[in-house]
């Protein structure tokens, strides 16, 4: 009789994207591993959620390049501000030296949106405690 037990920590998630196949993806992979997933398709939703105080999110990923000429930096920003022990993401097609400064500054990682390899294994550390 194998037995599987739960995750022993839990992990909120807050996804930022105008793609909705990303979304998709992007959902469905991080609730496999257990994590609560909060998704929102432009920056005004997701700073909503964040300045809002409700949930204190443990991993913000955002999209680089978001409607309303907003960019995943300005995101970053307020997150880092709101919850500054979250783990930051940001997604980008096209990784450029200045992106990568950008992110840097808030301590966040720039992923490839082909390998988003990065943030399940973070995301799986999390759960592990």
């Amino acid at each position: 009789m194998g037995m599987t037990s739960a995750p022993s920590a839990s992990c909120s998630c807050l996804i930022v994207d105008d793609d909705p196949a990303m979304r998709a993806l992007l959902t469905v992979q991080l609730e496999l591993l257990g994590a609560e997933v909060k998704v929102t398709e432009d920056a005004e939703q997701a700073l909503a959620q964040l300045e809002g105080g409700g949930e204190a999110f443990d991993v913000v990923v955002t999209d680089h390049r978001l409607p309303d000429q907003r960019r995943g930096i300005e995101v970053l920003e307020r997150a880092r501000v709101a919850l500054p022990t979250a783990e930051l993401f940001l997604l980008s097609a096209h990784i450029e030296a200045q992106t990568l400064d950008q992110a840097a500054e808030y301590g966040a990682t720039v992923v490839d949106k082909v390998d988003l390899s990065p943030i399940v294994q973070r995301i799986t550390s999390l759960m592990a405690g």
